[in-house]
């Protein structure tokens, strides 16, 4: 019998070749589709062993997964950001040899399925713990929330104002409340399997994958604040807007990820 485990893997490798088209898509909206299959797989594959918690973990999943690629696919097509962004990837995409794309493919799959580990193992040990999974489920779904709503918020923001900085809404909190969002959702999914996890495989994927996408989001925090900084770093309202709001983390006066 195939492990489950394994059988994941290949839905997120097929649902992530998406990349093979535009490889930032890997990153981007394979990402989002890899996260929203999984859970639905987990739902097919364990149907008989399902409990209203392990549903919830997957449904958090389907909806974390769908609006993100969703919100990234819509985005793509707006005119302003794509002569941005397209700008910064066309040059690339032509480097990129199908090899190197294999080697962004395929660990990139793995590491989605890490993501989601801690639901596949709830369901393969069968546990019922449920209250390390409300708290979890409390975190993930304000994560969602979180990401989702400030995604809206500088996607407005930008079609009004596309040369500013955006310091509206949850960006008056943190620099980058969509990072925040996306570490607290995968937060919640991580601790709702610590009392779950068996064995050292088991912790290993939990631990590398609530691990990567964290360190992804700090570095990708710290690549728009120096972006930012070449770009605002004149301006005297950015100025006094980065030096009073933190980064990533609200409350914690952590202003700059870049060392001085």
């Amino acid at each position: 019998m195939i492990p489950t485990f394994l059988i994941l893997y290949i839905v997120s490798c097929i649902c992530s070749a998406i990349g093979f088209y535009k490889f930032i898509w890997f990153l981007s909206v394979g990402y989002g589709l890899s996260v929203a299959v999984l859970g639905i797989a987990l739902l097919i594959i364990f149907n008989s062993k399902l409990t209203v918690v392990s549903i919830i973990l997957c449904i958090l999943c389907i909806v974390y997964g769908g609006r993100l690629s969703i919100f990234l696919f819509i985005r793509e097509k707006d005119s302003g950001y794509a002569n941005n962004v397209n700008n910064e990837y066309v040059g690339s995409e032509k480097k990129i040899s199908f090899i190197m794309k294999l080697v962004i493919w395929l660990p990139c799959a793995l590491v989605y399925v890490c993501e989601v580990s801690a639901i596949l193992f709830r369901l393969q040990n069968e546990k019922t713990e449920i209250i390390f999974a409300i708290i979890g489920i409390v975190f993930s779904a304000v994560g969602i929330i979180v990401e989702a709503l400030a995604d809206q918020q500088k996607s407005n923001f930008k079609k009004k104002d596309p040369k500013a900085f955006c310091n509206v809404g949850l960006f008056k909190i943190v620099r980058c409340p969509n990072y925040l969002g996306e570490i607290t959702f995968w937060l919640g999914i991580f601790i709702s399997g610590l009392p779950i996890y068996q064995g050292v495989l088991q912790w290993i994927a939990a631990i590398f994958g609530f691990g990567f996408i964290t360190f992804t989001m700090i570095s990708a925090a710290r690549s728009i604040e120096k972006k930012h900084e070449n770009k605002y770093g004149n301006d005297e309202v950015y100025r006094a807007y980065a030096d009073k709001t933190p980064i990533l983390i609200p409350l914690i006066p952590l202003y700059s990820l870049n060392k001085k």
